[in-house]
């Protein structure tokens, strides 16, 4: 009787394991057909169109990193400015691209005194530097447009302790900020906004 269970036991363990692996393998498959499908749409919507920005990152998207860098580059020698920024954006995260601190960097404080996305990027990446002030002075550039990526920075900025600039004073007032702040500005790595004065600190 024992024997019995045990065989029962086994068989049942053995038949979850091969369901288990079943419903992975499906998922897996449902998983590559979607980005497959989604890949397929992305590329028909780039056939035939002129270079822009939305076609560059396609091709990098699509993992043609080569043709997307290069047209995203030619744009940007033209004077293109969102495709310097799309370029600045995805080497800083690192994402299709190699990351390359120092390029985005550069871009990013160019950008910085003509557009308030930049200014966000510029600020989060010198808070990971601990340069502390200078992110203030990035954040504070963008703030004052109303962006809120730049207020939410703000509020936390002043709340660290390891700043000699922490301030509670000054975080609440950035947290006011938040709930008042305009709705200026794009979450899109592929927009760039020029400066408003609408908020003043």
């Amino acid at each position: 009787m024992i024997k019995y269970v045990a065989l029962l036991l086994v068989i049942f363990v053995g038949c979850f394991l091969i369901f288990r692996e079943y419903e992975n393998w499906k998922s897996n498959t449902q998983a590559q057909d979607q980005f497959l499908a989604a890949a397929t749409s992305l590329r028909s919507s780039i056939e035939g169109k002129p270079d822009s920005v939305e076609v560059g990152d396609a091709l990098i998207v699509l993992g043609e990193q080569d043709a997307g860098v290069a047209m995203l580059e030619r744009l940007a020698d033209d004077g293109d400015d969102p495709s310097r920024y799309l370029l600045a954006v995805r080497r800083y995260l690192g994402m299709q691209l190699k990351q390359d601190l120092a390029f985005s960097e550069k871009v990013f404080r160019e950008q910085c005194d003509s557009y308030i996305e930049p200014c966000a990027w510029l600020a989060g990446l010198y808070m990971n530097q601990e340069k502390f002030a200078d992110a203030e002075k990035a954040y504070l550039k963008a703030a004052r447009s109303g962006y809120i990526i730049a207020v939410s920075g703000l509020y936390e900025l002043y709340l660290n302790k390891k700043w000699e600039g922490f301030s509670v004073e000054s975080s609440d007032f950035w947290k006011e900020k938040i709930e008042s702040s305009e709705e200026y500005g794009s979450n899109s790595i592929r927009v760039l906004t020029k400066h408003i004065l609408i908020t003043n600190r």
